[in-house]
């Protein structure tokens, strides 16, 4: 589960949980890696007879690699895409696409996930695969919403809802009406927010998916933290709070427990805002999430100043800002991280070009050589050659002469 924080209509940042989901083409749709299942689909592969069955173990390897490892990941699809490209097998060509399309977003290569994404959706709509057509269209949203694009996110959403309202595959329904609900809510219609967000926590109850239950509730609540509810906003973060604590939901009891302190100090109810705050922080430190360490400590100061314990409001601000420091910091370094590896790939692809370029060069050269070797010896012979056939012409001549005075 990801986390987006937001920071509309005051100064104060509410957190939500992210209904985002990445979807994989092949039956295990997990993202971390299975070093077992791994393994398995190894040697499978290694014992696999036909070029479809490598593909397809290709595309499921390049999926279990998929958000862990972006670069094994693009590994495998991009040789799955080879052969399936070979083999000329639009289907596979097209789950190819799609797990490119997915190592890049991992990556943050937005631009060029976006255009593997399209090269997989226009082959599914060609072949009319329902079930692969969904899919590309939610990452293409996903995709969309991390650039901001939100009406171009919406339109693809839309469209992933409706194919899964036709496949009757109503546990994704619920996963892409809450991100419609996130679009609305990033648009600042919170109307429309919690129309869809009420319909995805509707829809997640029937199911029994208690953890989209819990996230649909949050979300809600947060959009009325934004309109200054939080009496309203605090009903529904309670309502999930035991069901948090039964399914060991530990990132949503961190929201609950942080959107509840913001609430609490709105209320001007401060021993029970310290009380959520402190909850959020050890959760925070069990689960080694720094962002929202980095949020609780904040929220902390500013319980403190409105306590007027001023001392207490500035140790908790300057923990805060470490925390985001050190999130900052770590998120240079992986970016520096990917640039430099992108630049090294770069690099060995522009020596690989040189070295090509140089034995092309070679094979010119060694061409010319011959060439001019075939043919000086090619004029050579043929000189050989007219100098004979001249000679012979001229002996047959005085010969001819010769016979001519005999007569």
């Amino acid at each position: 589960m990801k986390y987006m924080t937001l920071n509309k209509l005051s100064t104060i940042h509410f957190h939500r949980a992210f209904y985002i989901i990445i979807f994989l083409l092949f039956s295990l749709s997990a993202f971390c890696q299975d070093t077992t299942k791994i393994k398995e689909t190894k040697i499978l592969l290694s014992h696999a007879k036909t070029d479809s069955l490598k593909i397809e173990l290709l595309i499921k390897l390049s999926g279990f690699y998929s958000g862990a490892n972006a670069d094994s990941s693009m590994i495998y699809a991009t040789e799955a895409l080879e052969m399936a490209k070979t083999k000329n097998d639009e289907n596979l060509l097209s789950k190819s696409y799609h797990n490119i399309g997915i190592a890049y977003y991992y990556k943050g290569d937005y631009n060029i996930a976006l255009e593997y994404m399209f090269k997989s959706l226009k082959i599914s709509e060609k072949l009319n695969i329902k079930k692969e057509i969904g899919p590309a269209c939610n990452n293409i949203g996903n995709i969309y919403l991390v650039q901001g694009n939100y009406d171009g996110a919406l339109e693809f959403y839309f469209r992933d809802l409706e194919i899964s309202k036709d496949l009757g595959d109503e546990t994704n329904l619920a996963k892409t009406i809450g991100n419609i609900g996130l679009i609305y809510d990033e648009k600042g219609d919170y109307d429309k927010a919690l129309e869809y967000y009420h319909k995805a926590a509707d829809l997640s109850e029937k199911l029994g998916d208690k953890d989209a239950f819990i996230n649909a509730n949050i979300n809600i609540a947060v959009v009325y933290q934004y309109q200054n509810e939080p009496e309203l906003a605090l009903e529904y973060l309670l309502s999930v709070n035991d069901m948090a604590k039964e399914i060991n939901n530990q990132d949503a009891l961190t929201l609950i427990y942080i959107n509840g302190g913001s609430c609490y100090i709105d209320l001007k109810n401060f021993e029970k805002a310290e009380d959520y705050l402190n909850k959020a922080v050890d959760i925070s430190k069990v689960i080694g999430s720094k962002n929202n360490l980095r949020y609780a400590y904040k929220y902390l100061s500013q319980l403190y100043y409105k306590k007027a314990d001023y001392k207490s409001s500035i140790e908790h601000l300057n923990t805060s800002a470490k925390y985001k420091d050190s999130i900052f910091n770590e998120e240079k370094s992986r970016q520096f991280a990917e640039m430099q590896t992108r630049f090294e790939t770069e690099k060995k692809q522009k020596q690989i070009e040189i070295q090509n370029l140089e034995l092309t060069q070679q094979d010119l050269e060694i061409n010319k050589k011959q060439f001019i070797i075939y043919g000086t010896t090619a004029g050579f012979i043929l000189m050989v050659l007219l100098a004979l056939i001249s000679y012979r012409w001229v002996l047959k001549i005085h010969f001819f002469k010769i016979n001519r005075r005999t007569h």
